[in-house]
């Protein structure tokens, strides 16, 4: 059994990983699904048991590997045989090198690395507008990710140590990224101050304290109930605030589609289950093409 986890607050995230792991067991691999929902309880593979192989996914926060996987990352016990590793990250921007920055963590803890998967996504929250980005899942995004299991998948049958590198191009604004690690890594984070809370709205039921996954919210604390140096704005808070008293400073009249609604309220989407390959396998990404369309359409 191979654990791959994954944090994923729009569901976005959790939707490559499905179609990964369809990928893994068309080869006949067992490929086990654990979410990582909240820093108060982090789950971990066991340091006694030896695995095939471990994975990690995550979406890009600002540049950067989301604050909870760093946490999870650093805590992560030391394997006691080297293990090969899998990261999976997903964007709905530019590409940068959080990967990199994940592969580095895990060689520390005696991981070595197989594989890394980046693939753009449809956005949920684009940073530039108050439009959400209406491009969807495309057969390409798609095929990407079951093809990475079962490459994955190929090369662990075989015993083969080729790295498989389907990252999105040489483009990987290095320095940015290292720039937000470096500032995560002091505990503060670049998003402070950007959700915007209302209290006339606010009814206190505590369904944003209960949800949010850094521990970052403390209904009781008012006026101001956010600790901004622990904010990752993964925006789980907007989206399930009953009265909308929580907004993002950037786009406040726009609430995001809750995880219920995404990924499935994206046009292309297709149930892991239901999901038939292309004939041809395909390793471009056409991710700049994409992501124009991104920034030109508005929904």
């Amino acid at each position: 059994m191979i654990p791959i986890y994954y944090f994923s607050a729009s569901g976005n995230t959790k939707y490559c990983v499905e179609l990964v792991q369809r990928g893994f067991h068309d080869k006949n691999m067992l490929v086990e699904l654990i979410n990582i929902k909240s820093v108060r309880h982090l789950p971990f593979p066991d340091p006694n048991s030896l695995y095939p192989a471990i994975g990690i996914a995550f979406p890009v926060y600002e540049f950067m590997v989301p604050r909870i996987i760093l946490i999870w990352l650093k805590k992560l016990p030391k394997a006691k045989k080297i293990t090969p590793f899998l990261i999976i990250d997903t964007s709905g921007g530019l590409p940068c090198n959080s990967a990199g920055v994940a592969m580095d963590l895990l060689r520390q803890k005696n991981y070595e690395p197989l594989g890394v998967l980046e693939i753009p996504t449809p956005t949920a929250e684009p940073f530039f507008s108050n439009k959400y980005y209406p491009v969807g899942w495309t057969q390409e995004i798609l095929d990407k990710c079951y093809f990475f299991g079962s490459l994955v998948a190929n090369r662990l049958k075989k015993e083969k140590k080729d790295f498989i590198d389907l990252r999105l191009g040489r483009l990987r604004f290095a320095r940015l990224t290292n720039y937000f690690y470096q500032y995560f890594l002091k505990g503060q984070s670049s998003s402070a101050g950007m959700l915007k809370y209302n209290p006339s709205k606010c009814n206190q039921c505590g369904a944003c304290e209960n949800i949010c996954p850094m521990a970052a919210i403390d209904i009781k604390k008012l006026p101001k109930p956010f600790n901004d140096n622990r904010c990752m704005l993964c925006a789980n808070c907007v989206r399930i605030c009953p009265n909308h008293a929580i907004t993002i400073s950037y786009r406040p009249k726009k609430i995001p589609p809750s995880a219920k609604e995404t990924p499935k309220s994206r046009p292309g989407y297709i149930d892991p289950k239901k999901y038939h390959p292309s004939s041809k396998q395909k390793h471009s990404t056409g991710y700049l093409k994409l992501l124009f369309r991104m920034m030109k359409k508005k929904s």
